[in-house]
């Protein structure tokens, strides 16, 4: 679930912080840079980095000191390099997510993300990417329809468009985290290939949806339908914009249709190709029965020593939720085969999946032995601080000892 962060008020003066012959970064809160971006009619070229990171490193002494690279973007740019650990950089991150560093964007003076790029770049690449920057088009909104679904049904068979819902409610923050920050964006994409329509699922409208259409039990629900009304994909949960428009994309593609490779399933497609583009598509659908299901079996048909190969790492994901189960101890009993498989974060992303609902069963119990697991549980984790781990585990064992 994404919060936005109130982002830091003006009121640092903005210096420039020059790397000889290459790219002037200046220095300031990024309310600054937008404010200078405005004010000087241009983009904003930022450098989103990490100071461990290699590439970035790179990046810094290599390329942003060229001296093409520093003419042309100190000519065309606001340059802006932003640690995305340091506390204007996670403000900054909550808007513009990042997952991998150095991320590179170019960015209006009104917020939008003109391009993106992650991962390092050569002298030639930065030079080209700055190029499109300048050339890329401001965003546009999707356009939403506010009729009734019948005539929104009537617009896309009209147009031989399929539909795109967004079914929200009011109160909830990551429907208006999309509403403000990613359908403000992406119109270009959405305009072109579908219908849209906005629904709230607690309207008089919503309930006669959720009764004859489909009904949504978490928001924000994303859903596809055909022209006619048949649903073809579904996502439960916020998505940022790269993540939004890779959904339409699929969407689209009824070789990546969840309910298409759904049908395809049941109708005896089970190859291990297949069931691997369906168990993520059905995870993301909120379809968690299904998916279980199918995890379960693939796993109960395949060797326990083939469990970390990829085509059945998803299916552990899906299959393991419950910290008793057969299949998470066998990850927590052999993390070898995982580690190199997954990496150590993805590793103790399992290890905690479910762990909460398990800790509130074990305090609730008093159970001595399944604390006993926990602790093993919490000591095996491979990225986490070990003397936090060992305070959360004081606090555990204080909350059973007074009940709480």
């Amino acid at each position: 679930m994404r919060k936005l962060v109130t982002f830091l008020l003006l009121s640092v003066a903005v210096m420039s912080a020059a790397y000889a012959g290459g790219i002037n970064f200046k220095e300031g809160s990024w309310e600054a840079m937008l404010t200078t971006a405005k004010e000087e009619q241009k983009l904003i070229f930022i450098d989103a980095y990490a100071s461990w990171c290699g590439p970035c490193k790179y990046m810094t002494q290599s390329v942003f000191t060229n001296t093409e690279i520093g003419d042309f973007f100190n000519e065309n740019y606001i340059n802006y390099k932003l640690d995305v650990e340091s506390e204007e950089g996670a403000a900054f991150v909550q808007k513009y997510p990042v997952t991998a560093v150095p991320t590179l964007f170019v960015i209006d003076g009104d917020g939008n993300v003109r391009a993106k790029n992650e991962g390092a770049m050569q002298v030639d690449d930065l030079l080209a990417f700055g190029k499109k920057g300048l050339s890329a088009k401001a965003p546009e909104p999707i356009n939403f329809e506010h009729g009734s679904w019948e005539e929104v049904k009537a617009k896309a068979k009209a147009e031989g468009k399929p539909i795109f819902v967004d079914a929200f409610a009011t109160w909830c923050g990551p429907c208006q985290f999309m509403t403000k920050n990613v359908f403000t964006q992406v119109g270009g994409f959405y305009n072109d290939s579908f219908v849209s329509f906005k629904l709230d699922m607690e309207s008089e409208a919503g309930q006669k949806f959720q009764k004859e259409v489909h009904d949504v039990s978490a928001y924000p629900t994303l859903l596809y339908f055909s022209a006619d009304g048949k649903l073809l994909h579904k996502n439960v949960g916020a998505l940022d914009q790269d993540e939004f428009v890779a959904l339409g994309e699929a969407a689209l593609d009824p070789d990546r249709q969840v309910y298409a490779l759904y049908d395809a399933y049941k109708s005896g497609k089970t190859d291990g190709e297949h069931i691997a583009k369906l168990l993520p598509a059905l995870h993301g659908a909120g379809e968690a029965e299904a998916a279980s299901e199918i995890a379960t079996k693939l796993l109960d048909e395949t060797p326990a020593a083939e469990w970390h190969e990829e085509g059945n790492v998803m299916a552990l994901f899906i299959a393991g939720t419950k910290p008793e189960s057969k299949y998470y101890r066998y990850v927590l009993e052999n993390p070898d085969q995982f580690l190199d498989a997954i990496g150590p974060n993805n590793y103790d992303a399992f290890l905690m999946t479910g762990m909460e609902e398990y800790l509130y069963e074990v305090v609730a119990a008093k159970d001595e032995k399944k604390f006993d697991y926990v602790k093993l549980i919490l000591r095996s984790l491979k990225q986490a601080d070990m003397e936090k781990v060992e305070a959360s585990i004081a606090e555990i064992e204080k909350a059973m000892n007074e009940g709480n």
